[in-house]
């Protein structure tokens, strides 16, 4: 078996991911389960490009002409999706059934029994993911994005039991999840926070400031109504009630946020949301402010994405020396080892009050009299 799954490896060479080129052909191919066997298909093309969608067209034929069987992986995968992703947002549903069709579906085919699925099918879908070319960037998978289409799996797994469909996941048998290498939060500094608000437009000033002085994301920003903020309390606040977490979160504001406000609804006379302009999704509302960030990469000469102004406001706070519990809170972060992030890297505050201790003089420590 070792020496005929050599020889296949050695007969392909893929180019994407479940698409292939044969020996020293130049025709694109791609494998696929038809009645339980599978079967090399070709995309009787050479471009890549042109290969992909023929790919996407073959497949969605061959799965009208030969449905999943009832009790298969594959069908359950659909029915899962209609109930998983029956009160998510759009782009959430896009990105899972894209999950399914690219890896999961290819995998293990359209005629694996759901029953039938051991922990050692699990083990061989993580290193099929390892190996597989992401459909958005087209290079290898990163350890984030095979841990999130695992996670996928496990839930569904999950929904499986609860509907009686099969008796134990297997997938809680421990498995080792990949490994994804810390990142640095990256916030920016005061003087490009100033410099973005200089080169922004008010509109999208409007967000900028307001992500900055309360940490809120994207979405929440985009959902946020004014029947939200309380004002005219002893903790001026903002309740935010559809968040990523699916948690309720309370942001209490500082003076300048509160003032911000103030100038938003002076300046622009939002009524039932806060931020003006407000387009029909939040897909368009990110659109949107890209001019702004255009506009600021031109005059500033750095390059900066909206979510930095979320991690600046956390750095911020933590150099104050807010304790970790109550940022996770403002944050909204579903686990402390996220929170912990910006109080293990925030080197400002270490070197600003060992500087204090040696009377500012970094030199005289370092240099021996």
């Amino acid at each position: 078996m070792a020496l005929r799954d050599r020889k296949i490896r050695e007969a392909f060479q893929r180019v994407d991911t479940n698409l292939y080129r044969r020996g020293g052909e130049s025709i694109v191919f791609f494998r696929a389960q038809v009645r339980g066997k599978q079967v090399t298909v070709s995309t009787k093309t050479s471009d890549l490009e042109e290969a992909r969608n023929s790919k996407e067209k073959i497949e969605a034929e061959l799965r009208k002409q030969f449905p999943p069987k009832t009790g298969t992986v594959a069908a359950f995968a659909q029915e899962w999706l209609e109930i998983h992703c029956e009160n998510r947002s759009d782009k959430f549903k896009d990105i899972t059934e894209a999950r399914v069709r690219i890896y999961l579906l290819p995998h293990f085919g359209m005629h694996k029994s759901l029953a039938s699925l051991t922990h050692e099918d699990i083990m061989r879908y993580r290193i099929f993911l390892q190996g597989c070319i992401s459909y958005k960037s087209k290079d290898t998978l990163k350890a984030s994005a095979v841990k999130s289409i695992l996670a996928d799996l496990r839930a569904m797994l999950n929904s499986a039991v609860v509907t009686r469909k099969i008796p134990s996941n297997p997938f809680i048998t421990k498995l080792v999840m990949p490994k994804i290498p810390e990142s640095k939060p990256k916030e920016l500094t005061p003087e490009q926070i100033q410099k973005i608000e200089e080169t922004s437009k008010p509109k999208a000033l409007a967000a900028i400031r307001l992500a900055h002085l309360t940490g809120c994301r994207w979405g929440e920003l985009y959902r946020m109504k004014w029947s939200d903020v309380y004002l005219n309390t002893e903790d001026p606040h903002i309740v935010l009630d559809n968040t990523k977490s699916g948690k309720m979160r309370t942001v209490f504001l500082l003076k300048p946020a509160i003032k911000h406000l103030e100038w938003i609804k002076e300046t622009f006379n939002t009524d039932k949301y806060i931020l003006p302009s407000r387009p029909v999704s939040p897909q368009l509302f990110t659109g949107k402010y890209s001019e702004s960030l255009r506009r600021t990469e031109y005059y500033s000469g750095f390059k900066w994405n909206f979510h930095q102004l979320r991690h600046s406001f956390g750095f911020a706070c933590i150099n104050k020396g807010m304790p970790v519990e109550i940022l996770q809170k403002l944050l909204g972060h579903s686990s402390i080892e996220m929170t912990q992030k910006y109080a293990r890297i925030s080197d400002r505050t270490v070197a600003n009050m060992e500087l204090t201790r040696f009377g500012g003089d970094l030199g005289t420590i370092m240099v021996p009299g």
